[in-house]
């Protein structure tokens, strides 16, 4: 259950301080703004583990090895194409901060029309050995 929900929650990640509409060639590249970990949207557009590896806290990078972040991107897939990411929130806890990003896939449906569908990804991070390290990641 623990690695669906991994598996679910990481669905994206993200890193857009507001929101950018994302050309049709271009990846979902996020822009600097305020947010601890804006290069995850890119990694996950790039399907480059190697860029989010080393923001992982190790129990977390344990549970999602390599492997695990080619089947998440794999699932990601069945949305359709990223085609905006948004930042939403931070939200304050003295032990851990969270970061609330909206994704937005779009695809066209057997007819042709678009379906667009959009994920809620929380990020929740503290900090471990003096840096800020991802401890969490939930999609909903």
């Amino acid at each position: 259950m623990k690695m669906l929900k991994l598996m679910l929650c990481a669905a994206a990640a993200a890193a857009v301080t507001g929101c950018a509409a994302l050309p049709e060639a271009a990846s979902p590249v996020p822009e600097q703004g305020g947010t601890k970990f804006p290069q995850i949207a890119e990694a996950f557009g790039r399907q480059d583990y190697t860029a989010i590896e080393p923001l992982l806290s190790g129990e977390l990078r344990e549970q999602l090895t390599p492997e695990n972040f080619g089947r998440l991107v794999d699932g990601l897939k069945q949305n359709g194409k990223l085609v905006k990411v948004e930042y939403l929130a931070q939200l304050r806890h003295p032990a851990a901060g969270s970061e609330l990003w909206k994704l937005t896939f779009s695809r066209e449906n057997a007819d042709g029309e678009p379906v667009v569908t959009d994920k809620l990804l929380r990020i929740m991070y503290g900090t471990l050995d003096g840096r800020p390290q991802i401890i969490g990641l939930m999609a909903q």
